[in-house]
């Protein structure tokens, strides 16, 4: 099977890997750090990662449960 050849279209505006890496690097040891980690490894645009709130989190229970909310911030996960 041969890879289509597509059409041209505009310029990507994605950081390159190198471009992630400085971003990361400059994020560390800043309140926004998470904020970058979560918008480079979900691919989520700025406006969409501002509007999360914390009822939106969740976590995955290794057990029957599966996906579940996060509890009030300040409250232990269960077990």
């Amino acid at each position: 099977m041969k890879t289509p050849q597509g059409r041209a279209g505009r310029t990507s505006r994605s950081f390159t890997l190198e471009q992630a890496k400085a971003l990361l690097a400059s994020a560390e040891s800043t309140r926004l750090h998470a904020y970058v980690v979560l918008s480079l490894l979900v691919g989520i645009r700025t406006e969409e990662a501002r509007a999360l709130r914390w009822d939106h989190m969740v976590t995955w229970a290794d057990d029957s449960a599966g996906w579940q909310r996060l509890p009030p911030l300040g409250s232990t996960l269960p077990r």
